[in-house]
């Protein structure tokens, strides 16, 4: 196995942050500030077959009274938007891959919505074809 650790920008006081990319295949990203501030972030996520992202918060009206921006994480709404493209694949795109990518969204807030199945921010993740992590969750490589 290996194993590299890839520098992302997030809340660098006192250390630094880095995501893991195993044998190139795995990339787990659970913090992050934003995809914007990354500039590596499109090719690095685009050459893993599975990803782990950050999806701490759903969107900025999670918390009422709270705005969420000024916390540094992507919404997950925004992950949809910049690598939902990712997912998508005509069938001959896909009889030429030999597994479908997957995008799994992880380290979810306890009032991100995604940590109940049967809201409708659940399904709109599962529409655009990414995942919600679970305990005990399996990823064979």
């Amino acid at each position: 196995m290996r194993m590299k650790f890839i520098s992302v920008p997030h809340r660098s006081e006192f250390t630094d942050t880095v995501g893991i990319s195993i044998n190139d295949k795995l990339l787990y990203i659970p913090d992050i500030d934003s995809w914007a501030t990354w500039q590596a972030a499109d090719e690095v996520v685009a050459s893993h077959k599975v990803c782990l992202l950050d999806a701490t918060f759903f969107d900025n009206n999670e918390l009422p009274g709270r705005d969420l921006s000024t916390i540094s994480h992507p919404f997950v709404v925004d992950t949809l938007k910049r690598f939902g493209h990712l997912l998508s694949s005509t069938q001959e795109e896909e009889k030429k891959k030999k597994e479908k990518r997957r995008i799994i969204l992880t380290h979810l807030n306890h009032s991100n919505p995604l940590t109940n199945s049967s809201t409708p921010a659940f399904k709109v993740v599962e529409d655009a074809g990414f995942e919600v992590a679970s305990d005990m969750m399996c990823i064979y490589l």
